[in-house]
């Protein structure tokens, strides 16, 4: 059904003016309605409602301006939609009212009219608004988004961001007049001024995962973009207020893609100082590049480019503005941390003042300065202020592993000894049975601890080198052999080497021959004798 069949105050276009019954072979589409697009369904809907009831609410005319079809007198400001419907439905005639409208006027009547009813798609409303300022700055008007607003009923804000969906490319206006894209997710995409980006953003949003599995959320898809396509300015290697690094574009301080030049249509960005422009972002970060290495040569100083290069550092850009760097090739960037360094602190602060070894390469791709310095050089710097290099520590480090190693071999080798005397000299005092026992237990409780190490000492000893094995050799010995299994197995369960070693002092075992005999191949050998 038609929404304005229901008033009760006539329109302002309406007071003053009487009602005619006008032929509709009279009647013709006004050329600047924003309104282009019409439901059919909705159409044949309302073409059968006008068969039952006739039209209820007059058209608006005015007298045609330029000369059109045959007959044609008048053009619709107001009622096209009824007209299209009203010839459906095999109606000659319609009532109107004819008023001499300017452009100015009859657009501000259509849009009040379409805004009221909410018949107009988002990029027809926006169409219309900024038809109504061209015309009015055609007039030598200052009419401007707020103007509009006050006359609609809207903030300034919603038509202005109406306004900015005009700045899609094709492509995704198509997505938003299918519905594929609302406007809301459209307006994210309209506020990034390259049209091909503005592809790749569509895509991202559409299907959020790559798969087809489905769109982005508002929420979602204004992170993504703002994560993706914006770039801060507070950490830019160039100056925002330089107008002449690249003259296309100017300052950044007063240009249109800075979120804080634009509050209305980048209110939900919390920083004023953001690039909604990479291209234009990255040109002035190259021309800053190169700018710089003008200055290079003109001091003399030679600058590693070309495929020289491309064989020592590789820039990374990312959207957010910043750049990871990778140096190889023998060389390591003066902004990385020096590993040898124990105060962590960066290379450039480790050199201080000795810069004169220091080299520039110019990354190939983003025409990125980055300072050098060769990882030898750097070694030599470091020597000659006490600071030991990772190789160096590295290979302190072995020395003293494999003087421990060797130190815990030999310790290990006399515990075994030890334990192997101590065996050879105890004698047993408890019964057999009650040996037995404790001794099964004490089987358990060593496979449970079991390591290479305490069964190696046990092997050595008693010639067992399993449980079972042991379990078997304890049901067969006698109390004498029990007692000595028992000690022999305590004491490898024994991490205390002084427990060991007091065992050893009350049997009498000579602890210190055992050193010497083990300590002998690997003392050195004599002036003039082989090891």
């Amino acid at each position: 059904m038609d929404t304005t069949l229901a008033t009760k105050e006539p329109a302002s276009h309406m007071v003053d003016a009487a009602i005619e019954n006008i032929p509709l072979t009279a009647m013709a589409p006004w050329p600047l309605n924003p309104r282009q697009t019409f439901d059919k369904a909705a159409g044949a809907e309302l073409a059968e409602s006008i068969k039952a009831q006739g039209i209820i609410t007059p058209l608006l005319l005015r007298p045609a301006r330029e000369k059109g079809a045959a007959g044609v007198k008048y053009e619709i400001i107001a009622g096209e939609r009824r007209w299209r419907a009203a010839k459906s439905a095999g109606i000659a005639h319609a009532p109107a009212l004819i008023r001499d409208l300017t452009d100015l006027e009859a657009l501000e009547i259509n849009l009040t009219e379409q805004k009221q009813r909410r018949d107009l798609y988002p990029l027809e409303e926006a169409a219309g608004y900024a038809k109504f300022i061209e015309l009015h700055q055609q007039a030598g008007d200052a009419f401007n988004a707020e103007q509009i607003a006050a006359k609609i009923g809207m903030s300034r804000a919603y038509v202005y961001n109406r306004i900015k969906l005009l700045d899609l490319d094709a492509g995704c206006q198509k997505a938003l007049t299918e519905g594929k894209l609302d406007p809301s997710r459209a307006l994210l995409i309209a506020r990034i001024p390259v049209p091909a980006l503005q592809k790749e953003a569509l895509k991202e949003i559409l299907d959020d995962t790559g798969y087809g599995d489905g769109a982005m959320s508002y929420r979602d898809a204004r992170q993504h973009i703002q994560e993706r396509y914006m770039l801060a300015l507070s950490g830019a290697p160039f100056d925002m207020k330089d107008a002449e690094l690249v003259q296309s574009a100017g300052p950044c301080t007063t240009c249109p893609k800075r979120t804080g030049n634009q509050p209305d249509l980048f209110g939900d960005v919390k920083s004023r100082d953001v690039c909604t422009d990479p291209t234009c972002f990255h040109a002035k970060r190259q021309a800053v590049a190169e700018r710089r290495l003008d200055e290079l040569k003109a001091k003399g100083k030679a600058v590693i480019t070309g495929s020289a290069a491309a064989g020592i550092v590789r820039v990374h850009d990312y959207f957010d503005g910043d750049q990871r760097i990778t140096v190889g090739g023998g060389y390591v960037a003066l902004d990385d941390t020096c590993r040898d360094d124990p105060k962590d602190r960066k290379v450039r602060e480790v050199l201080g003042k000795q810069m004169e070894a220091v080299e520039v390469v110019q990354d190939p791709k983003t025409k990125q300065l980055v300072e050098v310095i060769q990882t030898g050089k750097l070694k030599e710097l470091l020597n000659e202020r006490g600071i030991k290099t990772t190789g160096q520590k590295i290979a302190q480090q072995a020395k003293k592993t494999r003087a421990r190693n060797e130190q815990s071999d030999i310790e290990e080798e006399i515990n075994r000894r030890t334990v192997a005397a101590i065996y050879k000299k105890h004698g047993g005092k408890l019964d057999r049975s009650e040996l037995l026992l404790v001794a099964e237990k004490s089987i358990d409780r060593l496979e449970s601890y079991y390591d290479e190490d305490t069964y190696a000492r046990v092997d050595a000893a008693l010639g067992a080198s399993s449980s079972s094995h042991l379990q078997k050799k304890a049901r067969a010995a006698t109390p004498e052999e029990l007692h000595r299994l028992l000690l022999v197995i305590g004491l490898a369960l024994e991490e205390s080497t002084p427990t060991l070693y007091a065992v050893a002092k009350r049997l009498k075992v000579d602890v210190d021959k055992i050193r010497r005999e083990v300590l002998a191949p690997v003392k050195p050998a004599a002036k003039g004798k082989k090891k």
